[in-house]
């Protein structure tokens, strides 16, 4: 598990930050949206500096338990103020001002440890820190959008697990909703604070299910992007040349979509993301959330026959299953 030096930087900022403000428990952050932040931001209700210090409270309280994390971000609380005081001024960048996020920590910060979960890249498991000097794509393009990041997940070593979430760095990370089950991988610490409400959503990796396992084992939206969708420079490769991709998870599509809308589309950072170009909705992901969308569209669905013999499904995995292909197939006509 983390280190109680890690679990004392939440404690700390807390502690020194303004006192006087609205205590965080105040706030019900548990399955909050993006769309009830804004409206709260609107209405004056609390600010970002008050949400951050509701949500650190949370994980501060709950981390020992579910271990979602590899590293915090001291900053965060200062990056809220400043996001306050610009929405006092000029009002907000777009959905995601002043919403707490997470990222896998495979995924470059500026300033912030990236490990990719191996303890070789950390200098307080015995290896060397590698701090990078610049976001990765996909990170910048969520802190240009006002998203305040709160701390880098955990993830198996080199992200090499689809179904556990351990590493030689922070051990391991468990399902907030039996802790007896596994939380997937290899994403797991994302979908585990996301599902723990320890952010309000955040980004995944994915090479063969690293998005979807998680996302199915925790209820949550995992969205895995076609390859070239949204740009990988800044995260440590498994393999980038044709199947690595960065996804939103996040509890419901609205949320992963307003994201996947921030992250995706060309740059000069990531050539492969070109081929996005003409295959992005003109008026963005969000636009296209409409029932009329799914009218006259084919989808593919693997039966469970195929399973049967070596991994037959629960009944109610089954039962579940099955009754979400009817509304499609009516939405579909």
């Amino acid at each position: 598990m983390n280190s109680p030096s890690f679990f004392g930087i939440a404690s700390v900022l807390l502690a020194l930050f303004r006192p006087g403000m609205l205590v965080g428990q105040d706030i019900d952050v548990v399955e909050l949206t993006t769309e009830e932040i804004q409206q709260a931001y609107a209405a004056g209700e609390y600010t970002s500096v008050e949400l951050t210090k509701a949500f650190l409270e949370r994980i501060d309280r709950y981390e020992d338990y579910y271990n979602a994390f590899i590293s915090m971000n001291p900053e965060a609380l200062d990056i809220a103020a400043r996001l306050d005081e610009e929405y006092r001024s000029s009002g907000p960048r777009g959905p995601l001002h002043g919403v707490p996020v997470v990222i896998k920590d495979n995924m470059d910060y500026t300033g912030l440890v990236t490990t990719a979960g191996f303890w070789g890249f950390s200098t307080a498991m015995g290896g060397i820190d590698m701090i990078p000097g610049d976001d990765a794509a996909a990170v910048e393009r969520l802190r240009n959008a006002g998203a305040i990041i709160l701390g880098k997940t955990n993830l198996p070593d080199f992200a090499g697990d689809g179904t556990r979430t351990n590493s030689s760095v922070a051990g391991v990370t468990l399902n907030p909703y039996n802790v007896t089950k596994a939380p997937g991988g290899s994403s797991g610490g994302t979908a585990t604070a996301v599902n723990a409400s320890f952010a309000v959503l955040g980004l995944g990796t994915e090479t063969g299910g690293s998005i979807q396992n998680p996302s199915s084992a925790q209820a949550l939206v995992g969205v895995k992007p076609t390859y070239g969708l949204v740009p990988l420079e800044g995260v440590y490769p498994i393999n980038s040349s044709y199947v690595d991709v960065v996804g939103p998870m996040a509890k419901n599509v609205h949320d992963a979509a307003v994201t996947l809308d921030i992250i995706s589309g060309p740059t000069t950072d990531d050539f492969a993301t070109f081929a996005a170009v003409d295959h992005i909705p003109e008026n963005g992901y969000v636009s296209v959330l409409t029932e009329a969308i799914i009218e006259g569209k084919r989808f593919g669905l693997v039966g469970s026959g195929w399973r049967e013999r070596w991994l037959p499904l629960d009944p109610k995995t089954e039962t579940v299953y099955q009754a979400a292909i009817s509304p499609l197939r009516d939405l579909g006509q």
